[in-house]
């Protein structure tokens, strides 16, 4: 079927005068498509977003949005800021808070709006989780544990756009042509083609399995709170009320529950069950998911109508209809929940009245009752007009948080959060929505949402906390809010994919179907997106995924060649899914390498840990065991007296405080134990060779990196590049060495956040060493290597121990000239044979053995 285009190419012309973003679209009759189906047939497993909603009384909200392959990605967390765009990415450090820096991208377009179009037809859509507010207001500490590792911010910027209009059963496919990208019949003709595409992609099957009933027990979870704990901490919140610091809080405690399924399938039975105003689903590639569907708005902003919905007061819903009408008024006549919900109405006033023209706040209605599913609730209306020189962006500032997920007086109410939750909220309590091209703005809070995240769902519910509330009776509210989000999972744990095999057999029986398509590109040569290698590696540690198909994709991958993006990507996914590892230190390095090189000397980048931090420069040392060599870092420095499998508090003690730990990999990646056999029996090099030195959990600013083959250098600097490295150098010895060699000149290539990587070569003179060769020691075992590593850090001197002494210091000055502590290279030589001279390289690995053997 050929669509009928919207503008015509003439017109498209005339409205290119008007400003640098123009809608293109088509329409259709919707009798055959929905918004979830159209969602399963256009989602590549990259960046996607699903919006629905229902109004009161169950009935459908008129719109319902899809978006698919932004091409813009930008996320924060804390000063870090990443921008993806067109397949770029840049990284940098901010200074602002994560809306200035979404306002400032959304500034450069002008939108040129269609009467024909919805309020809302592109722009910026995502979310803004809680601890954004420290951006915003610096007295609010953040928490320091943050187990769920999510960025403050992240907004996609979509250039196709789905529109379901549920009123006149039509769709419309919106193309957005950005004039910047090149000559208007170019962009025309492109925005066109995607149309076609999506139509394309929308003949196809849907292949959706249908939803189980919902008469299933609910899904078992784990709190972070024991019930007393949760208790004991609301008395601690009602001190805080009764000594006058706060009038209320809303304390919440987060579940956690298995669930390895389809984000889609888990929403599908999430709005079967709680159709609610605000129904979402978004996708952040291999990432991370989330899934929610939330009473309550934030704020909307059409226009210059400013409107917010506070939402306070919670009931059970009845058995009956009487049961139901008699939990409404019992809620209604409660004077605790009154005068919680008119104190949250007079703080939606305050902060509305905060960029609101002198006089136009007004609450449109009172305390009237919205049903859910397993709730009631309490809710009002109050509106006002912009003021003239805000924004969307200010009116956001202006109510985030919402008062009623944080409290009043807000700020106190935030600090007490902090200190009694003790962990940061991530996404809950946070917006959800939209920017507009057009200025326009739709919200709503963060609740009934599930952050799904490494084969975990995770959310989260709270109750406000005043004066005379019961412990017990609070801790019971926010058990119930989570009912609805317990039995979705239960629900979507029991569906069975409906997907099979040419042969008919179902896609478990044969492994993991997409990882099959994903090898057939590889055999064909074709690079894989950054999005698709994280979804690659997903399929990998998949336990449907076979032996056999995990070979065929490994080798695959390897004969091919990894691509810059693939290498990124998959090593994101992987850093996504590792535990993470914090450092006090702003200056530290790893120096993980590939291993596997011809050369198979000894561990000499592991001697030159300790050298370099027995020279004042911690370090992060991340490595494994050996897969294709004789003696990886963790067997030589087991054999060394080092309890390799020391737990990560321990490892993350190790070096706060004493600059040196070891990362064992199996231990912060654990999921990758998926694929050791394999590689063990494959025997060659993989991709995972690479995968050490980009993965480190504690995410070192500064690395110097050995590669088994020149061919590397570029496409793992590159990838480090891409990462976000501060500095890196990427080296391979004119002789095979996987490190800098003394025997003759090292390639290297270097590179730094800016993007940019640089090649070279260095040779011994230029640190003020002889060339020598060694070959006095290869291919020994851990036993010997330990034994050679131990002599040198003692600094005893023997014909054998005089080279690779040298072979330890020429890598460690390295590392010191990198990270700035040496202001050159033969500066830094005279460091690291300091650092050896006067027993601190030794004593730091006595540190390591010493701390890692420890009894708790």
């Amino acid at each position: 079927m050929k669509a009928q285009i919207t503008p015509s190419m003439d017109e498209f012309c005339q409205l290119g005068r008007h400003g640098n973003v123009v809608p293109v679209f088509a329409e259709f009759i919707a009798d055959n498509e929905t918004p979830v189906s159209a969602f399963k047939k256009l989602d590549g497993g990259g960046y996607g977003f699903l919006f629905e909603s229902t109004e009161k009384n169950d009935e459908s909200g008129r719109f319902s949005f899809v978006g698919i392959d932004p091409r813009i990605v930008i996320k924060t967390h804390g000063q870090r800021l990443q921008i993806f765009e067109l397949g770029v990415e840049r990284r940098t450090e901010t200074t602002s808070d994560p809306l200035d820096e979404l306002r400032n991208l959304m500034a450069r377009y002008q939108f040129v709006s269609n009467p024909k179009l919805p309020r809302f037809s592109g722009g910026a859509v995502g979310f803004l989780g809680y601890e954004a507010i420290h951006s915003f207001e610096p007295k609010v500490p953040t928490a320091e544990r943050d187990e769920l590792q999510l960025p403050e911010m992240i907004f996609m910027i979509t250039s196709s756009l789905l529109i379901f209009d549920h009123r006149l059963r039509t769709l419309k496919i919106v193309a957005n042509a950005f004039l910047d990208d090149g000559p208007l019949e170019k962009l025309y003709a492109r925005a066109a083609e995607s149309i076609h595409v999506i139509m394309r992609r929308l003949a196809k099957p849907a292949d959706l399995p249908p939803i189980p009933p919902a008469d299933c027990e609910i899904q078992p979870a784990h709190s972070n709170f024991h019930p007393e704990e949760f208790k004991r901490a609301v008395e601690q919140a009602k001190e805080y009320i009764r000594g006058g610091d706060i009038f209320q809080v809303v304390f919440s405690q987060r579940f956690e529950s298995d669930f390895g399924g389809d984000p889609l399938d888990f929403y599908r039975c999430l709005r079967f069950i709680n159709p609610s105003p605000y129904m979402f689903c978004l996708k952040f590639g291999a990432d991370f998911a989330l899934v929610g569907s939330s009473p309550e708005m934030h704020v909307r902003l059409i226009g210059d109508a400013v409107e917010i919905r506070p939402l306070a007061g919670t009931r059970p819903r009845g058995d009956t209809s009487a049961q139901d009408e008699k939990n409404a008024a019992e809620l209604l006549a409660d004077p605790k929940e009154r005068a919680e919900h008119i104190m949250l109405v007079d703080l939606a006033r305050n902060d509305v009245g905060r960029v609101s023209g002198f006089g136009t706040v007004r609450v449109t209605e009172l305390m009237e009752i919205e049903r859910y599913s397993h709730v009631m609730h309490i809710v009002s209306n109050v509106t006002g007009h912009l003021r003239t020189g805000c924004t969307g962006f200010d009116l956001v500032k202006a109510t985030f948080p919402a008062g009623t997920v944080s409290g009043a007086p807000k700020i106190r109410a935030m600090q007490i959060i902090s200190e009694l939750e003790r962990t940061r909220r991530g996404c809950y309590a946070g917006a959800i929505g939209y920017f507009g091209f057009d200025g326009n703005v739709d919200s709503c809070i963060a609740l009934r949402c599930a952050v799904l995240k490494n084969g975990k769902a995770y959310f989260q519910s709270g109750a406000g906390i005043v004066a005379d509330s019961s412990p017990h009776s609070e801790y019971e509210e926010t058990v119930n809010k989570a009912r609805a989000m317990r039995k979705a999972l239960a629900m979507a744990t029991r569906i069975t994919p409906s997907r099979r095999g040419e042969c008919g057999c179902n896609a478990s029986d044969i492994g993991d179907f997409k990882l099959r398509e994903l090898t057939l590109r590889l055999m064909r040569g074709e690079n894989l997106s950054r999005a698709e290698a994280g979804n690659f590696l997903d399929c990998l540690l998949n336990p449907v995924a076979t032996d056999a198909q995990i070979a065929a994709a490994l080798t695959s991958l390897a004969v091919k060649g990894e691509s810059f993006d693939e290498l990124a990507g998959i090593a994101e996914a992987m850093r996504n899914r590792a535990v993470p590892l914090r450092s006090r230190h702003a200056r530290f390095i790893d120096t993980a390498g590939t291993g596997s090189s011809v050369a198979k000397t000894f561990n000499v980048s592991t001697a030159a840990a300790f050298v370099i931090a027995g020279a004042g420069l911690p370090v992060a040392k991340h490595g494994s065991r050996a897969a294709t060599s004789r003696c990886g870092s963790a067997d030589v420095l087991q054999a060394l007296g080092v309890n390799t499998a020391a737990p990560p508090a321990t490892v993350e003690r190790c070096l706060n405080e004493h600059e040196i730990c070891f990362i064992f990999a199996p231990l912060f990646h654990a999921a990758t134990a998926r694929v050791a056999h394999v590689r063990r029996e494959l025997g060659v090099h993989t991709t995972f060779n690479m995968l050490g030195p980009l993965t480190n959990p504690a995410q070192a600013p500064f690395q110097i990196v050995g590669v088994w083959h020149r061919s590397l250098l570029e496409r793992v600097a590159s990838a480090l590049a891409r990462l976000g490295v501060k500095k890196a150098w990427v080296v391979h010895g004119a002789d095979g060495l996987d490190e800098i060699t003394i025997a003759d000149k090292t390639y290297v290539a270097a590179c730094s956040s800016t993007g940019e990587v640089e090649t070279f070569t260095v040779s011994p003179d230029d640190f003020g060493l002889e060339r020598q060769h060694f070959d006095g020691f290869c291919g020994k075992g851990p036993q010997e290597n330990a034994h050679l590593i131990h002599a040198i850090l003692q600094g005893e001197t023997t014909k054998t121990t005089s080279a690779a002494r040298d072979l330890v210091i020429i890598n460690a000055a390295a590392a010191l000239y990198l990270a700035g502590v040496a202001p050159d290279l033969r500066y830094a030589v005279g460091l690291a044979c300091e650092s050896i001279d006067s027993g601190r390289a030794a004593s730091k690995l006595d540190a390591l053995v010493r701390e890692t053997n420890r009894k708790p």
